[in-house]
């Protein structure tokens, strides 16, 4: 067959394609409008009517699930997901020591150990002997930690275990008077700083701080209208004026050729200036009265030689004491979580002793900075 009658055939065939699709599609053209035509007497649905139908589906579905909730059994809760406080028993401590100091230490471990209450482990660097009635958690020896990189060539290796700490030497007044508004949560190597109450040994230290351990998350600012003087309260440590709440820098670098600027907050340096430095009122006593539902503190100033000063005010010199009461807060460690931490506001009671000052530390009141009434 030649060229020519190919090509004739093929535009032959694409013609009866072209001229059958045409036919199929006015057919079906007719059909559908047909169909419109006999039946141009249904109404369409109005807005209004379209709106009740979607809400009288919207109650069947809620309706349904509604049985079906009510006939599926109720969902009981098994005694694991049940929630509850957290609470001594449920902390487990995890205690770094050393063996060579072990000895001393573990009388500061005792201060706050409870036996059968506490849960931890102390982990060592290597085996120490321990009497069974001293009442100690169990000792357990750290695992080799040649395998994890260290790369401090300051530091030591046992550091792999702890982390999240800031050590210093010295004395930690400047730290504890200026303490911050995050409750305080440990103290480590008491051994290289000063007893916190001067005049006694460390451990003795930390057990008259003990008798009142909740007063270190207490707080309070507030005026002096009498005195003309700002003060400010830690419960466990001292009484100071307000401005000193940024840390004198009474304490020493972990690393004793680092400066002050390798501390990851703000400091301010040691007044040299005798008439500039701080009075000082460290804890004395402290009990709870059941009858009133109160804390008492009694904060007693470190008297030491002091040179004359010319005051504008009345001299702080006349001020022996400081008693602090608060009500206890059964909520403030859940205010902590739940809202941003502020400090307390106090009050100065009126007194007739010269020589004391009473102070009310409380929750401050909605727009209230300091004031000077009774609670």
């Amino acid at each position: 067959m030649s060229s020519t009658q190919q090509r004739t055939t093929q535009a032959a065939g694409f013609r009866k394609t072209i001229t059958w699709f045409f036919i199929i599609v006015g057919t079906l053209y007719l059909v559908y409008s047909s169909h419109l035509i006999l039946n141009n007497d249904r109404r369409c649905l109005t807005t209004e009517e379209n709106l009740e139908h979607l809400t009288n589906l919207s109650t069947s579905i809620q309706l349904n699930e509604q049985d079906s909730y009510l006939e599926s059994p109720p969902l009981v809760l098994s005694q694991k997901s049940q929630r509850y406080n957290t609470e001594l028993k449920h902390i487990v401590f995890g205690i770094a020591a050393s063996a060579d100091l072990w000895q001393k230490r573990k009388e500061y471990v005792k201060l706050w150990w409870r036996p059968k209450q506490t849960r931890g482990i102390v982990w060592m660097d290597r085996q120490v002997g321990n009497r069974s009635n001293e009442g100690l958690p169990q000792i357990r020896i750290s695992a080799d930690t040649s395998r994890f990189k260290y790369s401090n060539k300051k530091g030591h290796r046992s550091a792999l275990r702890i982390s999240r700490v800031y050590d210093v030497y010295g004395d930690l007044l400047g730290l504890l008077a200026a303490h911050p508004v995050a409750p305080l949560a440990s103290l480590h190597h008491i051994d290289v700083v000063q007893p916190i109450f001067p005049g006694m040994s460390r451990a003795r230290a930390l057990q008259h701080l003990f008798n009142n351990p909740s007063a270190m998350t207490r707080i309070g600012t507030g005026p002096s209208p009498s005195r003309g003087a700002m003060l400010f309260k830690s419960g466990g440590g001292v009484v100071s004026p307000r401005e000193l709440e940024t840390p004198a820098r009474t304490f020493l670098n972990w690393y004793r050729k680092a400066d002050y600027t390798a501390y990851t907050f703000n400091t301010r340096p040691v007044t040299k200036h005798p008439c500039m430095k701080p009075f000082v009122f460290y804890m004395s006593t402290s009990k709870y009265d059941r009858a009133r539902k109160q804390a008492i503190g009694v904060y007693t100033r470190r008297k030491s030689p002091s040179p004359y000063c010319r005051w504008k005010m009345a001299s702080p010199e006349r001020i022996d004491s400081v008693v602090v009461l608060k009500r206890p807060d059964t909520l403030r460690w859940l205010k902590l979580f739940l809202q941003s931490p502020r400090r307390d506001c106090c009050r100065v009671l009126p007194t007739n002793k010269a020589s004391t000052m009473y102070l009310w530390v409380g929750n401050c009141r909605d727009g209230e900075i300091s004031e000077f009434q009774r609670p």
